[in-house]
């Protein structure tokens, strides 16, 4: 493993690997990654994260960073095996009061410039046979939404940044503390060797404050809880693979 870099980045996560990916286009060189766990299916939240990516948002800024999202993912490969997959998203209302939050909704879209699209029950059962138009008011469809297969993503973007020359990826490799000098970043220190830096960058999700706490550093991160769960099998979406 090098024992210097100029930047190390702690978390091999999408958003570690997305960072890399973008510091090595703009020509950033000598990056080192590293990841407690395997590369590329690390067991953060970007291993079993469902991959739905969505572009309407109050803020402007979110809905074009979603669109950039899709623009970077369409069309990535990971060892052959497809990336995103751009199925569309319909939102759909049963009440009064939800499908006036769709309407707003579909106003965000349209004001900030993204396709978007206001839907009949008719219409919505057109495209997706198994909703019952009789029990909704309408929805909402954005084309461009879709799913991606997180950790391939993140793989995709990673064998991309490597082959730059700008970056080296390492997994398996915790990181055990931070050192300072002078009040300034100076090093890594993993349980495979000491890394020599000149800046880190923490993409270690809910994990950050571990580390930030070792340089007197508060980050407002706070865990919660996430609905998960499993269906069976529908048999109306037999032979659906996305």
């Amino acid at each position: 493993m090098r024992d210097r870099a100029r930047l190390v980045i702690i978390g091999a996560g999408i958003v570690g690997c997305s960072a890399a990916y973008h510091l090595t286009k703009l020509g950033w060189k000598d990056i080192v990654i590293v990841d407690q766990g395997p590369l590329y299916e690390t067991g953060g939240s970007t291993s079993h994260a469902p991959g739905i990516v969505f572009g309407t948002n109050p803020s402007k800024t979110m809905t074009h960073m979603a669109e950039s999202t899709v623009r970077l993912l369409d069309g990535q490969m990971f060892h052959g095996e497809q990336c995103w997959y751009p199925v569309g998203c319909i939102e759909v209302s049963t009440s009064e009061a939800r499908h006036q939050e769709i309407w707003r909704r579909y106003g965000y879209s349209r004001a900030f410039g993204a396709e978007a699209y206001m839907l009949s029950p008719q219409e919505i059962h057109a495209k997706v046979p198994i909703i019952d138009p009789k029990v909704i008011k309408g929805g909402f469809f954005r084309p461009k939404d879709g799913v991606v297969k997180p950790w391939k993503a993140a793989g995709a973007l990673v064998l991309q940044a490597g082959a730059t020359g700008g970056a080296e990826f390492y997994g398996n490799t915790k990181v055990t503390d931070i050192d300072l000098k002078e009040g300034r970043v100076s090093a890594v220190v993993t349980e495979n060797g000491r890394i020599d830096c000149e800046q880190i960058l923490l993409c270690t999700n809910i994990w950050s404050s571990v580390l930030s706490d070792k340089v007197g550093v508060t980050l407002p991160f706070q865990a919660c809880a996430h609905h998960y769960e499993v269906t069976e099998p529908i048999p109306e979406l037999a032979g659906e693979t996305s």
